[in-house]
């Protein structure tokens, strides 16, 4: 509950000595008051000051005639609980509290201890402090129990019925004020999702609009071009011209295909398939395919052949033409891009490794959130910043993740692991596969 742990100014001037994580509060007592009128001054401070709940429940309960007041709030599931804020003569009586707390888990409802117990009484817990009664009250949020109230008498006689029905009530407003905060919390976090998804939702757009353009001029451009003067142009020239139109729709493909593939996996329409497949193989070809677009790079390949992994080899074979592709795209001429393929205790690990210049330390927090980018707007390679969301989400399925980091000697190594698949007989050689529809 958010609205217990906050620090009020009230709080934080008084400190408990009351036991770990406490606070204490010392309010002037006033008699001329009955219990309809501290309930009425109670429930109008918790209106106007929810985030104050245990400091007001617990004055509240000095008023009424307690001795000692303290609330505890359950963590861990009801597992355990703590003093939140504590006064009186449980200021120091932390263990009569915690087992007062412990009766009322063990009753589920309202607790009346005493050293005589009767029919609707327990056995007062053994504590540090002379106390001849003991109340403790659920506060229930949202059907939970996220607290308890609990009040303590030096004499030995229980409070009155009529003081008794007034703190539960006290206990009941607590509780009531609790769950309003936390639905008034919630909608606020609604709002944010929302109001994030709209900024998402408008980011998106222009991302697309931004970056479908300059291939879209080009194709438009060539295309015009070569209707216009074909014949004006030599053999030469027009190859020039589809080289850039192929190119570029190769780029507005990738963006298409990432663009589906996302909109599959938020509707939960991404399906994974686990079966062996030769994961040495893959990464070979995929090597081969992007050698025509390395140009004055060098590409290393060292992959242990053989090797077999467990997951959708259609899938896993996207990521690692990402890699590379990011590799080639975010580097100067005369990188070197290292591939690689090991098998690492029982799983086989790929990465991809370059020795350009890296990836801003401030920018590698952000990698792999949708539609983020590096580097200056600008200058930076056409896309929409999906490539390696789309990666983490479907290694994600897989129970796996994506390392992305800066290595020492200059440059970025990206890499994942996969469970290794010992048989050789329960795989065929790899061919390369046709994307699923």
């Amino acid at each position: 509950m958010a609205a217990l742990q906050q620090d009020s100014a009230e709080q934080r001037r008084d400190p408990s000595s009351g036991g770990p994580g406490s606070r204490s509060v010392r309010p002037e007592m006033n008699g001329e008051r009955g219990p309809v009128g501290v309930l009425a001054e109670a429930a109008a401070q918790l209106t106007r000051e929810p985030d104050l709940v245990p400091t007001i429940v617990v004055r509240a309960a000095l008023e009424l005639g307690f001795d000692g007041a303290a609330f505890r709030v359950m963590e861990d599931r009801q597992l355990t609980h703590r003093t939140l804020v504590s006064a009186g003569l449980l200021e120091h009586g932390d263990g009569l509290a915690s087992g007062m707390t412990d009766l009322l888990l063990r009753q589920g409802t309202t607790v009346l201890a005493t050293h005589a117990s009767g029919e609707e009484e327990a056995i007062l817990p053994a504590s540090e402090i002379e106390a001849g009664a003991a109340f403790a009250s659920p506060i229930w949020v949202d059907g939970w129990l996220e607290a308890v109230l609990v009040g303590v008498t030096s004499t030995p006689s229980p409070p009155s019925p009529d003081i008794a029905a007034a703190f539960e009530l006290l206990a009941i407003q607590a509780g009531l004020v609790l769950d309003n905060a936390q639905r008034l919390e919630e909608r606020r976090e609604t709002d944010d999702h929302l109001e994030q998804g709209e900024r998402l939702k408008a980011q998106f757009l222009t991302t697309v609009s931004h970056e479908m353009r300059t291939p879209l001029t080009v194709l438009m451009g060539n295309g015009s071009t070569l209707e216009r003067a074909w014949h004006d142009l030599d053999d030469e020239e027009r190859l020039a011209l589809l080289g850039g139109m192929n190119a570029n729709v190769r780029i507005l493909d990738g963006m298409l295909t990432n663009l589906l593939d996302y909109a599959r996996l938020e509707a939960g329409e991404l399906w994974v398939s686990f079966e062996p497949f030769d994961i040495s193989g893959m990464l070979r070809v995929e090597c081969d395919r992007s050698m025509a677009e390395l140009g004055d790079r060098h590409l290393r390949i060292e992959i242990d052949e053989g090797l077999l992994a467990s997951g959708d080899g259609v899938l896993i074979r996207r990521i690692v033409a990402n890699l590379l592709g990011n590799a080639i795209i975010h580097t100067s001429p005369e990188t070197t891009i290292i591939a690689s393929c090991r098998r690492r205790e029982g799983e086989v690990q790929v990465a991809v490794a370059d020795d350009g210049p890296g990836i801003p330390e401030e920018d590698l927090h952000f990698i792999g959130e949708r539609f983020f980018r590096s580097g200056d707007t600008n200058s930076r390679p056409r896309g929409l910043g999906l490539g390696l969301a789309l990666a983490l989400a479907i290694l994600d399925l897989h129970g796996s993740t994506l390392l992305v980091e800066n290595v020492p000697e200059g440059g970025v190594r990206c890499s994942f692991s996969l469970p290794c698949v010992p048989d050789p007989a329960t795989v065929t050689t790899y061919a390369p596969p046709h994307d699923r529809p």
